[in-house]
């Protein structure tokens, strides 16, 4: 049997839960509403957030500022009023004070006056609820659908009121542009009623509950402060009911509970027929039945239904919305592919920056230990005496060997300090583009890459920033290995063939040698076959004077130096993008997925 997918349910706060929903509005029916600038610095907003749920509210919070200002505005303005509730309060205290005018002369019928109306409205809501409430006891979740439908006049003049409400003070002109607003605000008025459905139905209930305890509470007040300074009467008058035993009946019906409490028994005849005589009977009596009624069917009831309702009201303060939605996946998928990019340029940029001083410190380190310490002297000493090139050529190479077990221990150590830098620099821009303060470098930032692997989703389920540690010390140990023996291999070749190339030493005593034969002899013997004559030549210290003086020696050590900088660099260079792709294989899965967790 098919099972549908997991919904993932993240909840928040109306506020937050407006803008989001008009965000997905607009970029589903004016997309070109927000250009990509607004939508770079909306991912650069989120970059803090610690879950899907805040990259959403971020995210809109920021987008919400570029959109146009009435958009804007009403993204910012409550669905419901704040003190709607509390107004309806004092409304109903207002109206029920006005209800103690019972009637004319200071005489009230019974039945036929304000209170008894608010009496029997009140019987029919409780009784419609209860009718509600029997419905649905199979569907104790009321649908959004059933909650938004405008079910009845009031209901649909209620949520009229609430747009009215929220677009308050709006100007929305014939322009073009305020044209093609209109439609998104419809369109986000009717989703917005949709998730927030639970929210303001529970304030709806709230606002009718407390505007029918004010009524109830102030009928009682306006009538009990009037009836010390007016003599009240009550009557009964009807065209058609007119026998005392009837009227005992029916009042007995409409008042039992305060009846019986009251007075412990049922009304008789001789009290109906008080209430029918032309002066009529003492008001106090009935007055205080009416109070005990009203409370009874009223205030009470309404109390505890307020109650129900202000927890249902807590409770819906945040909204629960579908992350699994096809819009929202798309949203959150893009805000982190923008993270990713952003990583992936910002680590190539870092690696390559600390590859170029790797470099140069290792090529600083040739040049001092190497060609200052141990070829300068022997270039020096063939200047003073002369000699054969090709044992000047042995000297440099021999010099050269017996320097490898140096630069291979200076290596060992750089290439810690290398790797130590790299996973600062990663650690910290990682970091910096997801708002971590002081991601740690792990418990063991040498271990063993496969040991690392094993360990990422326990670091990551207690600590986000111990996981970007991990998952550097990860990437560029899995990728770098051991440095010292490759580089150091490749930095003797590139130090020999400089030495013994063209442009180096022996390359200038060639040059100076095949110089003074001219280019007759090396046409006849051909160029290749004179250097290797010219090789076995003793030549004078005069002229290897003249082809290794000072300004050469300079320009060779530099050119020494470049020579071992670019090797490395060349050799490092498909490291960016290794170590790139493997620290990103792990942030999305990782560092993403522990964010939505």
């Amino acid at each position: 049997m098919n099972q549908s997918p997991a919904r993932t349910h993240a909840r928040f706060s109306p506020a937050a839960l407006r803008k989001i929903l008009l965000i997905q509005t607009v970029e589903r029916l004016q997309p070109d509403l927000l250009d990509q600038d607004a939508h770079t610095m909306a991912a650069v907003a989120a970059l803090a957030a610690d879950s899907d749920a805040q990259i959403l509210e971020r995210r809109a919070e920021q987008l919400c500022t570029n959109l146009p200002t009435v958009l804007n505005q009403m993204a910012r303005r409550p669905l419901w009023p704040p003190r709607l509730s509390g107004a309806a309060l004092v409304c109903g205290l207002v109206l029920g004070l006005l209800t103690n005018f019972l009637g004319p002369a200071h005489a009230f019928h019974i039945v036929y006056n304000p209170v008894s109306a608010l009496l029997l409205w009140n019987l029919l809501i409780l009784l419609a609820g209860l009718a509600w409430w029997i419905r649905s006891l199979s569907d104790r979740a009321p649908t959004a659908e059933r909650l938004i439908a405008p079910s009845g006049p009031m209901r649909l003049a209620f949520l009229e009121l609430l747009r009215r409400f929220s677009m308050r003070g709006l100007r929305l002109g014939e322009t073009k542009e305020q044209e093609r607003i209109r439609p998104i605000i419809a369109a986000w008025w009717t989703r917005q009623l949709q998730v927030t459905a639970p929210l303001w139905h529970s304030r709806l209930q709230l606002t009718l509950h407390l505007g029918a305890i004010g009524i109830g509470v102030g009928a009682i007040a306006g009538f009990y402060l009037r009836g010390f300074f007016v003599e009240y009467h009550a009557i009964w008058r009807s065209s058609f009911v007119t026998d005392p035993a009837a009227v005992a009946t029916l009042l007995n019906l409409l008042l039992y509970p305060a009846i019986i409490i009251l007075d412990g028994g049922a009304i008789q005849a001789e009290t109906a027929t008080q209430l029918m005589s032309p002066a009529g009977a003492a008001g106090s009596p009935w007055l205080h039945r009416l109070a005990f009624m009203t409370l009874l069917v009223v205030v009470i009831p309404r109390a505890v239904l307020a109650v129900r309702a202000q927890a249902r009201a807590r409770h819906w303060q945040h909204l629960p919305l579908d992350l699994n939605e096809p819009a929202l996946r798309a949203t959150l998928r893009e805000v982190k592919q923008r993270h990713i990019h952003r990583i992936r340029e910002g680590a190539a940029s870092e690696i390559r920056a600390e590859i170029c001083d790797f470099s140069q410190r290792i090529a600083s380190f040739v040049r001092e230990a190497l060609f200052d310490q141990r070829i300068t002297p022997a270039l020096l000493e063939f200047r003073q005496t002369g000699g054969s090139i090709s044992s000047l050529e042995q000297e440099l190479q021999e010099r050269t060997i017996a320097f490898q077990p140096i630069l291979g221990a200076h290596l060992d150590r750089v290439q810690t300090a290398f790797e130590q830098a790299l996973k600062s620099r990663l650690r910290l821009l990682v970091g910096r583009e997801l708002q971590v303060e002081n991601p740690q470098l792990g418990p063991n930032p040498l271990a063993e890459p496969s040991r690392l692997s094993d360990g990422v989703a326990n670091a990551v389920a207690n600590d986000v920033t111990g996981a970007i540690g991990v998952i550097v010390t990860t990437a560029i140990s899995a990728t770098l290995g051991s440095l010292s023996g490759g580089i150091g291999k490749s930095i003797g070749i590139a130090v020999i063939s400089h030495l013994l190339g063209t442009s180096g030493p022996v390359g200038l005593l060639i040059g100076a040698a095949l110089g003074l034969v001219g280019g007759g002899a090396a046409f006849i013997l051909g160029r290749d076959r004179m250097r290797r004559n010219v090789k076995s030549w003793h030549i004078p210290a005069a002229l290897a004077k003249l082809a290794l003086r000072e300004s050469k020696l300079a320009a060779s050590r530099n050119a020494t130096e470049a020579a071992v900088r670019t090797q490395i660099q060349a050799q490092l260079e498909p490291a960016i993008n290794d170590i790139t792709e493997g620290l990103l294989r792990q942030l999305p899965q990782e560092v993403f997925g522990s964010r939505a967790r």
